[in-house]
């Protein structure tokens, strides 16, 4: 909380390259903490804390918000086609959060961002835990947001199962 509250988060970007040109298509944002002391903090070691507390709930925020201004920059300074993208990682905590929609939907209406240019990547395993998830997932892609699953092939999933979810990306 305190890392929130002092600024001591931001988001890096990784790219995300086109193979047919090697262009840069858009970019996966990625929540990193510069501690004043330890230095670059590495996920691995404040998400899972975040996610047992609640907290990912407002780092998720925080990310979401972040990527689609940064984004709602880079379209209007390169105004490419196809627009750049980008890609924030959410979790099962924020799925369930009841205003998670609402900011979703605030976000995307109100950064200036292109239609259709910012992407939910969720688990594996967080779809598989929930059995409303592909409900809630239909109204995320209803909202003009794109989805991913991330980490496939970690859990329990099928390939056959895909087909039952509104994605466009597995990862």
């Amino acid at each position: 909380r305190h890392a929130l509250a002092a600024d001591q988060l931001d988001v890096f970007y990784q790219p995300i390259v086109r193979l047919s040109d090697r262009g840069v298509a858009g970019f996966e944002a990625l929540l990193r903490w510069q501690h004043p002391v330890k230095g670059l903090v590495s996920p691995a070691d404040f998400i899972a804390h975040s996610e047992e507390t609640g907290l990912i709930v407002e780092l998720g925020r925080f990310a979401l918000e972040k990527a689609a201004a940064d984004l709602a920059h880079w379209q209007r300074y390169f105004p490419l086609k196809p627009p750049l993208f980008v890609s924030v990682n959410f979790s099962r905590r924020q799925v369930k959060d009841a205003g998670f929609e609402a900011l979703l939907k605030t976000v995307l209406s109100g950064s200036g961002i292109a239609p259709g240019t910012m992407s939910l990547e969720i688990t594996e395993s967080a779809i598989a835990a929930d059995p409303r998830m592909p409900e809630l997932m239909a109204r995320i892609r209803a909202a003009g947001a794109g989805l991913s699953i991330d980490d496939f092939g970690t859990g329990a999933s099928t390939l056959s199962e895909l087909r039952n979810l509104p994605v466009d990306t597995v990862k």
